[in-house]
């Protein structure tokens, strides 16, 4: 403060003039910095969602599995998932298949041989199957992927699409 007696004091109502203008103009500071910020805010969340955008294009995804080249993969027990319902139709199809034709040496194995005794202490074999089954070997049945008898996946929690699965089980006795 200036200790000057010369100076007039300020008027009351120009003092009350300066208050309200430096009210008004504190009031438009905090809008543009809440509009600032709020604008910051925006502009780096679409930066977060355009980078995982990229990355969820970018960063393979890991596929169900589609190891199934051979009938004993192909016949193990457990859920069987593919890439696509075409890929998993054809591999349904080629285990219905290959379960019938299971079942259909197994049954003319045991009429062959009630058929065919054994002659002279030689056992007769009937012919060559195309598909190698031993003895009792257990069939398994072809069912949905969400049977209670089809043993669980071996990624817990990942979910089963009907579409892209089917099931193989061990029948019961």
């Amino acid at each position: 403060m200036n200790n000057n007696h010369d100076e007039l004091p300020v008027e009351i109502e120009t003092l009350s003039r300066r208050v309200d203008d430096l009210e008004a103009r504190l009031v438009r500071v905090r809008l543009k910095a809440v509009k600032q910020s709020v604008g910051w805010c925006v502009a780096i969340a679409l930066g977060v969602v355009l980078v995982l955008m990229a990355l969820d294009t970018y960063v393979p995804k890991p596929g169900p599995e589609t190891a199934d080249d051979n009938l004993e993969q192909l016949l193990r027990p457990g859920l069987h998932c593919y890439n696509s319902g075409e890929e998993m139709a054809a591999a349904r199809q080629r285990a219905l298949t290959a379960v019938d034709r299971l079942e259909f040496e197994a049954e003319f194995t045991r009429t062959w041989d009630q058929r065919h005794p054994q002659i002279d202490g030689l056992p007769t074999t009937p012919p060559a199957p195309a598909l190698t089954t031993e003895p009792g070997a257990v069939i398994p049945i072809v069912t949905e992927p969400t049977d209670p008898d089809v043993p669980a996946p071996t990624n817990v929690g990942e979910e089963i699409d009907d579409d892209l699965c089917f099931g193989l089980k061990e029948p019961t006795p």
